[in-house]
């Protein structure tokens, strides 16, 4: 075999190019000479370099030896340099070892399937106490009756869940899963829409961001981050929610629809969070939450406004009727006496709740359910309410009652629609329009 056969293709391919490069590019050929040395990722996939090579990324004309756990120059030589690694005393004595270790580890740890069932276990445990709300200190409870009631089981007595290790699997296991998975899901999706709201605890002001999107099962929502920062201006919002969407890789113009509470700081048209999305995705609505105005406060306010029409004040009464039996045992034994003579079951009076859009049905349908005794109560009462014995003194009151029971459950039913998790942009503009 002749020297010229002994080339290697690099070679052949070097002397071509000075050979019909003129004198006068001598700059030109010093510079291809130069790019010889640079780490070719090819090289990974030969099978006697897998074992021991990596690139090193902080020098193209390095690699890195992990048996050796050091870098050698590839700059002059390339591969050759490479193979004059692999040629040294050092890491030839280094291989062996090594092949020795990765042999043991290979051998002594194995996957253990009963510590994967009691993690599991554990992981299953904290997810319920979460679903459902338990504090973490019950967790340690449930733990413990578990390895009562399944004695003979070895996952049972081996569980160990804690406060403290029941925090770190729900914070550093459950919601980073979940959250995660609830990404990856959104990112198969052309659209979506982000809702946001600020709520206290304590001293702390913590904004929760929840997208609502299409998928192949059917509409998803979920809450993908809560923000701790006091600052409660639309920039602040604005910023935190754009950096949200930035750090995970969410594609800003699929954002069509915007939802937060009817307020300037979040909707207003002159400067807001929506008018600041607005200028960088002029299409933007305001998610459920069109013109400005939730639904479900909309219908709230129109019983609100309606109620002002009628000849009594229902809500006022409802309150004052609570007011008189919750601070009163005594109260509450006597009016129980009414309910046995006349043949009812006893039933606590409801509290209704202004802020609560839903409270009212509930507690006027109580109130037409237990009338005849608590009126009869209150009719009896020396030391009775001037308010509430003038209210129960006057015949129309049976009338307005069931006309509000019978009005309010049309209305209880369609502000329970625009709450439910699946509804959509179509399902709201029916529900509305046909009320």
């Amino acid at each position: 075999m002749s020297d010229e056969d002994g080339n290697t293709e690099e070679d052949k391919l070097e002397i071509l190019a000075i050979e019909k490069s003129p004198a006068s590019a001598g700059v030109e050929q010093k510079k291809k000479k130069l790019k010889k040395g640079v780490f070719n990722r090819e090289w990974l996939k030969i099978s006697e370099y897998q074992v021991f090579l990596k690139e090193y990324k902080f020098d193209s004309s390095q690699a890195t030896c992990v048996v050796c756990n050091q870098q050698f120059s590839i700059h002059y030589r390339g591969k050759a340099d490479i193979d004059n690694h692999m040629k040294t005393k050092k890491h030839e004595k280094n291989m062996k070892s090594y092949n020795v270790n990765q042999q043991l580890i290979t051998d002594t740890i194995k996957p253990s399937k009963e510590k994967d069932e009691i993690c599991a276990a554990e992981a299953v445990l904290v997810f319920h106490g979460v679903k459902h709300g338990h504090p973490y200190v019950a967790q340690q409870c449930l733990t413990d009756a578990c390895k009562t009631i399944f004695s003979s089981s070895t996952v049972a007595n081996h569980l160990s869940c804690g406060q403290t290790k029941s925090t770190s699997i729900a914070l550093n296991v459950l919601a980073p899963y979940f959250t995660r998975s609830l990404f990856d899901d959104l990112k198969q999706s052309l659209y979506y829409s982000l809702h946001f709201d600020a709520s206290n605890k304590g001293n702390t002001e913590v904004y929760s961001f929840c997208v609502q999107f299409l998928s192949s099962s059917g509409v998803k929502k979920g809450i993908v981050d809560l923000i701790d920062d006091a600052d409660e201006s639309a920039n602040g919002i604005f910023v935190n929610a754009r950096q949200l969407i930035m750090d995970n890789d969410l594609d800003f113009n699929g954002l069509t629809a915007l939802g937060a509470d009817n307020t300037n700081v979040n909707v207003g048209e002159n400067h807001s969070v929506y008018s600041l999305f607005k200028e960088e995705s002029p299409d933007i609505l305001k998610g459920i939450k069109v013109l400005g105005n939730c639904y479900s406060h909309i219908l709230h306010n129109s019983v609100k406004h309606a109620h002002r029409a009628l000849p009594i004040d229902v809500e006022q009464i409802l309150l004052s009727i609570y007011s008189h039996f919750s601070r009163s045992a005594k109260c509450i034994n006597e009016l129980k006496q009414y309910y046995e003579f006349y043949e009812q079951d006893f039933k606590v009076i409801l509290k209704h709740i202004k802020l609560m859009w839903l409270s009212l049905y509930l507690s006027i349908e109580r109130s037409v359910e237990v009338y005849v005794p608590v009126k009869k109560y209150f009719i009896e009462q020396e030391n009775c309410p001037l308010e509430i014995k003038q209210f129960f003194e006057r015949d129309e009151v049976p009338c307005v009652l069931s006309f509000l029971q019978h009005i309010l459950f049309e209305i209880y039913k369609k502000n329970l629609e625009p709450q439910r998790s699946y509804t959509t942009f179509v399902d709201l503009y029916r529900i509305i329009t046909f009320i």
